[in-house]
């Protein structure tokens, strides 16, 4: 009797087990339904392929250091491009934003799945589309989507 008791809990635990979404099932879907969202058509929407769920990396474009040196150069440049195309400014912040770019260290920041796809792009174009998605940790919310 109590073999028959430990087979039924293995076989229990082994269904239930099996009935969990995997991560990577998690992120089929959060990227199909973020997809569908973002179509004119979703009944157009047929999937191609999911790649392999992978570490997403930072990227310097949205590094907030990044973004404010950018800022201020772009300031200094559209103040003193007329005047003095070359500004001591604004050649110093550009050179900081290169050391910048130069020692960026891109951190993991979450999961990332590129997702092959056709749809109806509008004006009746049926386009094979290739995005990255890229999700938080928990796979519950989209950063967002490179193209």
């Amino acid at each position: 009797m109590k073999n028959i008791f430990q087979l039924l809990t293995i076989i229990s635990l082994l269904c239930l087990l099996s009935a969990c979404a995997t991560k990577e099932d998690k992120a089929k879907q959060l990227v199909k339904k973020h997809v569908l969202q973002r179509l004119s058509d979703e009944n157009s929407y047929n999937p191609i392929e999911f790649g392999a769920l992978d570490t997403a990396f930072s990227r310097v474009q949205e590094d907030p250091t990044f973004v404010a040196y950018k800022e201020k150069a772009d300031a200094e440049y559209n103040e003193w491009a007329l005047f003095e195309p070359q500004s001591k400014k604004y050649n110093a912040l550009r050179d900081t934003i290169n050391r910048f770019l130069e020692s960026y260290q891109p951190k993991p920041i979450g999961w990332k799945m590129r997702h092959s796809f056709k749809a109806n792009m509008g004006m009746g174009t049926y386009d094979k589309i290739e995005v990255d998605v890229v999700m938080n940790w928990n796979v519950d919310s989209v950063y967002y989507i490179l193209r």
